[in-house]
């Protein structure tokens, strides 16, 4: 079997995590995602009750998650595509954990206190981030009126939930206030919904 390489490339886990984030992985011409997170998972350091969002194209292919136990890992697989169609072979692993083990000023995935796991929650906190960066990517590249943001919004609402003011969402989004689709960007938008 042909191997090949695609880049995997990862959060950091620790203010002192000087390792390298980034690693090339051979996989066949005919391996799927679902085998292929075995691999990423070896790579992965191994923490406990974590979430890895493995990202690629914008949007998250699978999940790779533990519990107690640092060493077994679990996979939810999204797509089951072949790795060698993987957007530009790269995949990014996102870090997600509950407050109490995070360093990083952490994901708001705390805004999901219905949802009874991590794995929960970091899937809403992904459909909630990827509705407003499409609002923003919308009203900036494509000059959007905001009628048009708000009627893209509500095509999104089961993304947006209860999940405070779209309205004023959309104002801000329609008005500039975000002059940028960046992670900090959105998450501020995203914090701003939860504590209206």
């Amino acid at each position: 079997m042909t191997e090949r390489k695609i880049l995997i490339s990862r959060d950091p886990v620790s203010t002192s995590d000087d390792f390298d984030h980034e690693a090339s992985l051979d996989y066949g011409t005919t391996e799927t995602l679902a085998t292929f997170a075995t691999k990423i998972f070896e790579y992965l350091p191994k923490l406990k009750n974590t979430v890895w969002s493995l990202q690629s194209g914008g949007r998250a292919v699978a999940f790779i998650y533990t519990g107690d136990d640092p060493k077994d890992g679990r996979y939810e697989i999204v797509y089951d595509i072949l790795v060698r169609d993987i957007p530009g072979q790269k995949i990014h692993c996102a870090l997600f954990q509950n407050v109490e083990y995070t360093f990083l000023s952490n994901p708001p995935v705390e805004m999901f206190p219905e949802c009874e796991t991590l794995l929960e929650k970091v899937k809403e906190y992904e459909a909630l981030y990827h509705a407003i960066r499409r609002l923003i990517i919308k009203a900036k590249e494509l000059m959007l009126a905001k009628d048009q943001l708000w009627h893209i919004a509500m095509e999104e609402r089961n993304a947006f939930g209860k999940k405070g003011d779209i309205t004023m969402l959309v104002n801000e989004i329609a008005s500039g206030a975000y002059d940028t689709y960046r992670k900090p960007d959105i998450e501020d938008a995203m914090w701003k919904l939860w504590n209206v």
